[in-house]
């Protein structure tokens, strides 16, 4: 039977099953540049950095496990107000940022993050929403208290740490 190949329509190409195809085939690609190197062989890079091209974009859609596109995660206050009081709970946010090809793509891992805080006589966390301790000792103006995110990729332990000003 006669075979025809054919280019990949444009539209084609954005569906999710095809970009996880792209994805397997540059996995299957690593994997092989990495035998083909411990044997010697020099051609297997340029294979790789090709199928990666072809994907346009280097996460292997492995459900909870991110690959060499991370680049780090912040801690921010949506409202850019980083000052804790007792009638104003503060709620941080904690961001994974990855470098694709195509641009800097950022995620919201607040609820995935485990949250704590340098002082927990002055404040707690949870879910990146701090608030101060009643037993928080009174009288005192201008302390601080460091809130830390800690995310796991599905690989390794990522953290971020912003410090609040406490205003009691």
């Amino acid at each position: 039977m006669d075979e025809a190949l054919v280019p990949t329509p444009d539209a084609t190409v954005n569906d999710s099953w095809v970009q996880e195809q792209f994805d397997d085939d540059a996995l299957f690609s690593y994997e092989a540049m990495n035998m083909r190197n411990a044997l010697g062989v020099e051609d297997a890079i340029a294979e790789y950095d090709a199928v990666r091209k072809e994907a346009d974009f280097g996460v292997l859609q492995e459900p909870g496990v991110e690959y060499s596109d991370y680049d780090r995660l912040t801690v921010q206050s949506a409202s850019q107000n980083y000052v804790l009081s007792a009638d104003a709970p503060l709620q941080l946010q904690a961001i994974a940022h990855f470098l694709r090809l195509k641009g800097e793509e950022t995620r919201d891992v607040t609820v995935l993050a485990d949250w704590y805080v340098s002082h927990p006589d002055r404040a707690a966390v949870k879910n990146g929403l701090v608030t101060l301790t009643p037993e928080a000792a009174p009288g005192v103006i201008n302390d601080t208290v460091v809130a830390v995110a800690r995310w796991y990729d599905g690989t390794h332990f990522h953290s971020a740490a912003v410090t609040l000003l406490l205003a009691r």
